[in-house]
């Protein structure tokens, strides 16, 4: 019996720096040595090899430190750069912090990195995820969430399409 694992796959270009900046606005805040040893001091030698993983497998995916403004500002962003941002849109479901966003411009793709180890996904905050999804949906932006256990491996893709139909609304 032959085993073979697949990566889930994501409709991703090639992104070098420039490529990043031209098409999300914003230069990612690159490390220093005293920042980077400062990080894994902090965070943890597991969870730092997990970001690292999963930024080799999706070149869009940022934190929060790299990005120019808070992770709620660049989604309600996307949003509007994809005109897919309405006036019954209701903020709250913008104050999402996972652990890395992707912002997939050429793609109208919006990726959610979630690792197990840090923030477990709570009804409340998987009810978000749902509603960005069905917000996007209705507009043609590909929202898209993906969990990982605590060394960034095992990526799942979870299916917000059908979660849209089982979660209530947010409360």
């Amino acid at each position: 019996m032959l085993l073979c694992l697949v990566r889930p796959t994501m409709n991703l270009s090639s992104a070098t720096p420039a490529d990043f900046q031209k098409v999300s606005g914003f230069v990612p805040h690159v490390l220093s040595k005293k920042e980077h040893i400062q990080r894994l001091n902090d965070k943890g030698l597991v969870f730092y090899h997990a970001l690292f993983y999963i930024k080799k497998f999706d070149p869009y995916a940022v934190e929060t430190f790299e990005a120019p403004f808070s992770f709620p500002h660049l989604i309600e962003k996307f949003f509007k750069d994809n005109d897919a941002l309405e006036e019954t849109m209701e903020r709250d479901f913008f104050n999402i912090r996972p652990d890395l966003l992707a912002l997939d411009y050429p793609n109208a793709q919006i990726r959610f990195h979630e690792i197990e180890d840090t923030s477990s996904l709570r009804p409340a905050k998987l009810a978000r995820y749902v509603k960005l999804f069905e917000y996007g949906d209705a507009d043609d932006v590909d929202v898209q969430l993906f969990v990982y256990d605590r060394y960034g491996m095992h990526p799942r893709k979870i299916a917000l399409n059908v979660l849209s139909i089982i979660i209530p609304p947010f409360a």
